[in-house]
């Protein structure tokens, strides 16, 4: 859990890279300030343990395109307001 803001200008992952990810994992951050990239790995064992996003409230993409730019897999993206 991060208290505050998480603050991310490079690349964050969350998740080992190699898609080996042994149980569900929760990140919590009361904002994310974000100019980077940030990655998120489930696994591709069994039982499969997919990347879910989840966004409440308002966002502005820190990105120039504006957009969410590759959602792989069975993975979700939830935008709540």
């Amino acid at each position: 859990m991060v208290a505050g803001t998480l603050t991310n200008n490079t690349t964050l992952n969350l998740g080992p890279s190699d898609h080996s990810l042994a149980a569900n994992t929760t990140v919590t951050a009361a904002g994310l300030a974000n100019t980077g990239t940030v990655n998120l790995f489930g696994n591709t064992g069994s039982p499969v343990i997919q990347a879910t996003v989840t966004v409440n409230g308002g966002s502005t993409s820190g990105t120039a395109s504006g957009r969410c730019s590759k959602l792989t897999g069975t993975g979700e993206l939830v935008l709540r307001r």
